[in-house]
């Protein structure tokens, strides 16, 4: 009987373990840093470094988005809100950062940024504008 079983699972197709997500998630944000500090750091002043780590570490998932409060931002960075608003202005010149969503005060919502390693870094922004002709209401 035992023979019998252990017969079966000989012919039994042994499946190799498929990556998981979370490694595909871990190595974008590895390549996303990599690139950061190969190719775009020597050109950022100190205050847009502080910001750009902040958003990186507070990435959401494989989407490259960072949800962050101003406050957070001047907390973890040290720094008053004039100079993260400037920091945050110069990296959105810059091509390295971008809002997806404007924060609201008043429902206490907070941006929610999308970054950029470098400026040759091509992601598939929202538009703004609404739908699109062709699309129908649902």
């Amino acid at each position: 009987m035992a023979t019998m079983l252990e017969n079966q699972a000989k012919e039994l197709p042994v499946e190799k373990p498929k990556k998981t997500s979370q490694n595909k998630i871990s190595s974008i944000r590895y390549k996303c840093h990599r690139d950061f500090i190969d190719i775009t750091m020597r050109t950022l002043t100190p205050i847009e470094k502080d910001i750009w780590f902040i958003l990186w570490d507070k990435l959401d998932g494989s989407s490259m988005t960072s949800r962050v409060a101003i406050q957070t931002l001047m907390k973890l960075a040290n720094k008053s809100k004039t100079n993260i608003l400037k920091g945050l202005s110069a990296l959105k010149n810059k091509k390295l950062v971008f809002i997806v969503k404007q924060g609201n005060s008043i429902t206490h919502e907070c941006n929610v940024y999308k970054i950029c390693a470098t400026t040759e870094e091509k992601y598939d922004l929202p538009k703004k504008g609404g739908r699109k002709k062709n699309e129908k209401n649902l």
